[in-house]
């Protein structure tokens, strides 16, 4: 499976550093689609709507809380993906 993912100037860095490790996501009908994500399914990040994009490898999926540091709402259940950079765009 492969997911693309719109993030913001400042998650897209935090990733690409490797200093952010996890993306969240609100539970909603739109990325129900989440759910069937797998170990070893493709995500690419995107820089915003720009072409630069960033290649990752799930390594988990699941519902949960999240560090608000790297985006994530303490107290809100959102999907948690944890992930493994492949490949850096420019």
């Amino acid at each position: 499976m492969l997911v693309h993912l719109v993030l913001k100037h400042c998650w897209y860095d935090m990733i690409t550093s490797g200093k952010k490790i996890e993306e969240y996501r609100e539970i909603k009908p739109y990325y129900k689609r989440l759910a069937n994500l797998r170990k070893g399914d493709m995500i690419i990040f995107h820089k915003g709507y720009s072409n630069i994009c960033t290649g990752a490898k799930v390594r988990y999926c699941y519902q949960s809380f999240g560090f608000p540091s790297w985006g994530g709402d303490p107290d809100k259940l959102q999907w948690v993906i944890g992930f493994e950079i492949i490949y850096k765009g420019i």
